[in-house]
Parts: structure tokens; C-alpha cells; sequence
């Protein structure tokens, strides 16, 4: 199989003239060389032009596929539990997310990514391998994500010894989201409903002003639930939501994954936040 010819055939049958534009997805995950095959081989007869937005808005969630993405929420809520499990034994973060790994991995995932936060919950960041201590009185606030079967699902995880006003406006606003989550509302609308019990306080800088995106075949699917988004939600999507704020004390998220139902959204894994 050479990919410098291997379009020749196909665009000489077509015998058109002028260039003609060609849809792509997921281009941007293609390695740089076999991209330039590709575009060499096409030469100036075709244009690429990414459809990745205008093929995830045609996508609705098949009854299997639900059932595909409840496994994986079953396994991320496994990996997630043993996180802060073994953050309650007093593992440190780095530690903990292992332990969370380990879990998922148990379970048959064909990935897992994990982030801790290494300021009390303030920032998330990757692994380092340094396996610090469990610093005595700081907040947990990790994130765990797993692909199982194909699917993908993910969670936060917060824990305090001492839960804090932060903690109660992050689930307060994801009690807020999930209420107002159903077809046909705004991303836009359902953004201020969700922000709104976190009162001053900005939503979490970890959260790159978007309480949550629909998520599936890819961690992030695109539909970012951002203030200025216009897309409103539809029946058989699968969105990931996230609610959280910071404050010189650390940090806290509350998360849910939800299916969109034709009267509401349920609710197929929430975040275990204390």
C-alpha cells in the first residue's frame, strides 16, 4: 500500500476538473508523515476541509451504545472510588491515582488518564512519578477518565477531611445542571444555571469556562457547554458535566455523566465528592 498513489485510481474515476472539497475528521490525531502521504497524493484535485463539528452534530447515541457507555461509567466509578480510597488511607495524590489506575486497568479498560492536583486543589496537572507524602489537612482533587469496550466516561474525584463552603457550591451547582439539563435548553442558559450557586466565585480555571461537553467514541466530542454557546441539547446525547470553583483554601469539582432523555437527563455515574 503506497499513500502517495493510493488515491489515483479513486479520483480518476470521478474525472472531475475543478478541485473538489473533501470532509475529514479526526485529521488533527493523524501522524504528521501520513498526513503528508495523503495530501501528496491528492495533489491540487482535492481540498481537505474538517467536518468533525458538523459530523458530531448529525450523531445521536444508539440504544447499544448507551449501554456500551453504562460499562464504562461502571468501570470509571470503580477506578474513582478506589482513587479516593486510598487518598483516605493517606496515599498521597500521585499514589492515589495509581491505585485508581491499577482498579480500572483490573476491570479490562483499554485506557485510563488520571490528573492530580499537587496545590490542594487549585490546578490539576499529570503524572510526575515523585510520589510525594500525603500532605496532613490538604484536600483531594484528582480526575480520572477510562475508555472501555470503545467508550469513554470520567469523573472527578474531591475529598476533605473537613468538607468547606466550596465543596457545597460545587454539588449545589451540579444539582443545578442536572435539573436543567433536558432537550432543547441552550448551552448557553444551562451554563448560568449552573455557575449561579457558586455566587462571586469563578467557575474552576481547571474547567476552561465549560461545565461539561458530550463525550463518547472520543473524551471530548466537542458541544462545549461554554456561556457563548448557542447549540441547544438534544435527545440521545451523552454529555460529561463538571461544576466546581477555587478559593485560597483548594479547590472543588462535582461531576455527572447524564444521558439526555426526551423529558429530562439521566443520570448514569456521579462523582463521589465529600
Amino acid at each position: 500500500w503506497t499513500w502517495e498513489s493510493a488515491f489515483d485510481p479513486w479520483l480518476a474515476a470521478l474525472g472531475a476538473d475543478a478541485p473538489q472539497n473533501i470532509g475529514t475528521v479526526r485529521f488533527d490525531l493523524m501522524r504528521p508523515v501520513l498526513l503528508g502521504s495523503i495530501e501528496k497524493s491528492l495533489g491540487n484535485r482535492f481540498r481537505l476541509n474538517p467536518a468533525d463539528a458538523e459530523i458530531a452534530a448529525l450523531r445521536t447515541t444508539r440504544p447499544r451504545e448507551l449501554s456500551q457507555i453504562r460499562d464504562a461509567c461502571s468501570v470509571v466509578r470503580a477506578g474513582a472510588d478506589a482513587f479516593a480510597k486510598a487518598w483516605r488511607d493517606g496515599m498521597g495524590a500521585e499514589a492515589a491515582a495509581l491505585a485508581g489506575e491499577r482498579t480500572a486497568r483490573a476491570l479490562a479498560a483499554q485506557d485510563v488518564r488520571t490528573l492530580v492536583s499537587f496545590d490542594g486543589g487549585r490546578t490539576l496537572a499529570p503524572f510526575r512519578g515523585e510520589f510525594a507524602p500525603k500532605p496532613k489537612g490538604s484536600p483531594l482533587l484528582g480526575y480520572i477518565a477510562v475508555k472501555h469496550r470503545g467508550y469513554w466516561a470520567e469523573a472527578f474525584v474531591s475529598w476533605a477531611d473537613s468538607p468547606g463552603d466550596i465543596h457545597a457550591r460545587a454539588q449545589a451547582g451540579l444539582e443545578a445542571a442536572l435539573g436543567a439539563a433536558a432537550p432543547g435548553i441552550v448551552a448557553a442558559d444551562l451554563h448560568a444555571k449552573a455557575i449561579a450557586p457558586l455566587g462571586a466565585d469563578p467557575l474552576h480555571p481547571v474547567l476552561s469556562a465549560s461545565i461539561g461537553r458530550r463525550i463518547g467514541f472520543s473524551p471530548n466530542e466537542g458541544s462545549e457547554l461554554r456561556p457563548n454557546a448557542r447549540h441547544a441539547l438534544a435527545a440521545g446525547d451523552v454529555y460529561a458535566l463538571h461544576v466546581g470553583a477555587s478559593d485560597p483554601t483548594g479547590g472543588a469539582v462535582a461531576s455527572a455523566m447524564v444521558a439526555i432523555t426526551p423529558k429530562g437527563c439521566e443520570v448514569l455515574l456521579r462523582s463521589m465528592n465529600e
